[in-house]
């Protein structure tokens, strides 16, 4: 499974804003077949524009 696959859940955008809002420090590790590597830059880049943007109440 993959981010490309929306059929299961859930998503992670949820999940990083709550991290953002409480101020958390989880280490966040990403397990999808084949494209770890691209599936945790696209949470990393969807974390950092929160922080940039400060859009989740912080």
């Amino acid at each position: 499974m993959t981010f490309e696959d929306r059929k299961y859940g859930p998503d992670f955008e949820p999940m990083l804003e709550i991290c953002l809002r409480k101020n958390l420090d989880p280490t966040i590790i990403c397990e999808s077949s084949g494209t770890q590597a691209e599936d945790a830059k696209v949470m990393s880049k969807y974390y950092n524009n929160l922080q940039t943007e400060g859009t989740c109440g912080k």
